[in-house]
């Protein structure tokens, strides 16, 4: 039976939802002596910032939950790189990811689906497990590398290269 080469695709809605709240963000009242002025704080305080993701088909990705306290002494302010490492890992459970891969053969790593190269103008596709005949490694999931490396590097060592390679880098989170 030939390898599947297309795979069924989906559109799921994903919805983002913030909520911030701060130490004095709540009514201006206060008990004063008469003829007194009031004593009020310069700021809004400390505050809270919470960042998920709520999915039409599962409900509220709790894995994505992002909770920041932000103000004097703490953690600082939410930015566009907080948001985008909040969800930049979600990929498909078999999609081609070499910082999945193994050294070895099998072990606890993804599944992944079938890859492909060129060879004389050919795509060629190359399954991500091994066969049931295989006499080592019946149906477990090949290795590659787990030295780490630059994260610019492109040649460095065997992860940096196949993860630059087309069917790797045609994955989309």
């Amino acid at each position: 039976m030939p390898e599947k080469l297309f795979r069924d695709c989906y559109l799921v809605l994903v919805a983002h939802d913030e909520m911030v709240a701060q130490v004095h963000d709540g009514l201006k009242y206060t008990w004063v002596l008469n003829g007194k002025q009031p004593l009020r704080k310069k700021g809004v305080g400390r505050g809270l910032h919470q960042s998920d993701f709520i999915c039409s088909t599962v409900g509220w990705l709790e894995e994505a939950s992002v909770t920041l306290k932000y103000g004097k002494n703490h953690e600082g302010m939410w930015t566009g790189e907080l948001f985008a490492k909040q969800g930049h890992s979600s990929y498909a459970p078999d999609a081609l990811h070499a910082g999945a891969m193994n050294l070895k053969p099998g072990g606890k790593q993804a599944r992944m689906c079938a890859g492909w190269f060129t060879n004389d103008g050919q795509k060629v596709i190359q399954s991500m497990i091994y066969g049931p005949d295989h006499e080592m490694y019946a149906n477990q999931a090949k290795g590659i590398c787990k030295k780490r490396c630059e994260e610019d590097a492109t040649d460095c060592c065997v992860r940096h290269i196949i993860q630059l390679q087309p069917d790797f880098m045609e994955q989309k989170s």
